[in-house]
């Protein structure tokens, strides 16, 4: 156990965090074995539950037009794709308790905080985008937006979501976190609320787990 006691002249801005750097020694050669560190804190029960990930790496997406200008407010949503060890429509079944999902994903392999495509459901409230709370190594939960009022049926599954927002000012929207291995990836973009519009365009990649990835996707007029 590691635990760090008022750092001394230590002020910390929430939305920055500060960095602390120490190493990790093993007795032998091992790969992998060590893959997060859980830091505590005089934060909320909630932040004290998470993991944080060792070597995080970015993934970004850039949305621009045939020109090579950025385009703002584009809708990106990349995630993962077949071949690679992160979820990518997995079987799973689903509890509902009032807006509370609780999902059945054996051995999903997720942390708390991580974000997951369901499709499939035969309530609309259980499908779409979702940030999980893990409670075990076969279950997690997700809050929806209204309650279905019964659990849902149907063929549900749930795919690995790496980004799901808009692109700002510079055509860019990215997240950072810990990739165990090279993943395939598949997306969408397009912007279809305001003018002007562009046509979906579809993403194909792969994320690296030493160095992310840096995704150039263009899109076309669609007016």
């Amino acid at each position: 156990i590691i635990r760090f006691t008022q750092l001394p002249s230590e002020t910390v801005d929430p939305a920055v965090g500060f960095k602390l750097k120490w190493r990790i020694t093993t007795v032998a050669t091992a790969t992998a074995a060590i893959t997060h560190i859980r830091v505590e804190t005089l934060s909320s029960d909630v932040a004290k539950d998470n993991y944080y990930p060792l070597d995080v790496v970015d993934i970004e997406v850039t949305a621009l037009d045939i020109s090579g200008n950025p385009v703002e407010d584009v809708q990106v949503l990349l995630i993962a794709n077949s071949g690679g060890n992160l979820p990518y429509r997995e079987s799973v079944t689903i509890s509902n308790s009032s807006t509370t999902a609780t999902v059945t994903h054996t051995s999903h392999g997720l942390s708390t905080n991580d974000k997951i495509l369901i499709k499939g459901a035969s309530h609309y409230q259980n499908n779409g985008v979702f940030q999980i709370v893990v409670t075990d190594v076969n279950t997690y939960t997700y809050t929806m937006l209204s309650a279905p009022g019964s659990s849902p049926s149907g063929t549900i599954t749930a795919t690995f979501v790496f980004i799901s927002s808009d692109t700002d000012a510079q055509g860019k929207v990215k997240s950072s976190m810990y990739v165990a291995s090279d993943q395939p990836v598949i997306g969408t973009a397009r912007k279809s609320n305001t003018s002007p519009y562009y046509k979906t365009s579809t993403i194909l990649d792969t994320v690296s787990s030493s160095n992310g990835a840096s995704i150039n996707t263009f899109m076309l007029l669609d007016e």
